[in-house]
Order: C-alpha cells, then structure tokens, then sequence
C-alpha cells in the first residue's frame, strides 16, 4: 500500500504541489464558514455548497488532465467536460444570491 501511494505521488508530483494549496484554502475557508456564527444559516449553507462546488472543480480539472495526457478515455473526459462547463455558472449564480438575494437571475431589475 505505502509502495502504491509512493508510485502515485512520485508520478503526480507536479499537479500535487499545484492543487495542495487550493486544498488547504478550501478546506480552512470550509471550516470558517462552519464555525462562524455571524452568518446568517441560509447563506451559510450557500457558502458551503460553493466550498463543495469549487472542490469538486478542482477533482475535475485534475481528472481532465489525467483523461487527456495519462490515460486517454475520449468520452469519459467530454462528460467531466461538460460537468465542468455546466457548475461554474451555478456557482457564479450562487454568489449573485448571497449578494442580493431578493433579486432573481434574469429578472432585469424587478
């Protein structure tokens, strides 16, 4: 086991100390969220399901990278693809209503 785990990160050294520090900022902004008591519940909840979306970007960028240089799976890389194209544009919804949640997405001003 300890053998494979050397493997993997011997292999992945570069995308590793890439995507560590993002890591690490999501989970302490995960963890600040959850222990504020200032925040409101509702926007809490917000804030944690972008903390969740953002991480699973980050999953998703790096198994974009795998499907395309280490093992090439043409449509399993198109799904992650669109999965990938599809949240960022929930997640900038998400941020907008955190912002100003009386107003709605497309509503002009009502």
């Amino acid at each position: 086991m300890h053998e494979a785990i050397y493997q993997f990160i011997h292999a992945h050294y570069t995308e590793i100390l890439a995507v560590f520090p993002m890591v690490l900022l999501l989970i302490g902004l995960f963890i600040a969220v959850g222990i504020d008591q200032y925040i409101q519940k509702q926007k809490k909840q917000i804030m944690l399901i972008i903390c969740a979306l953002v991480f699973s970007l980050i999953a998703q960028n790096f198994l974009d990278n795998w499907l395309t240089y280490g093992t090439p799976m043409i449509t399993l890389r198109k799904a992650i693809d669109i999965y990938g194209y599809s949240i960022r544009p929930v997640i900038l919804l998400l941020f907008l209503y955190i912002v100003s949640p009386k107003k709605t997405a497309g509503c002009g001003g009502c």
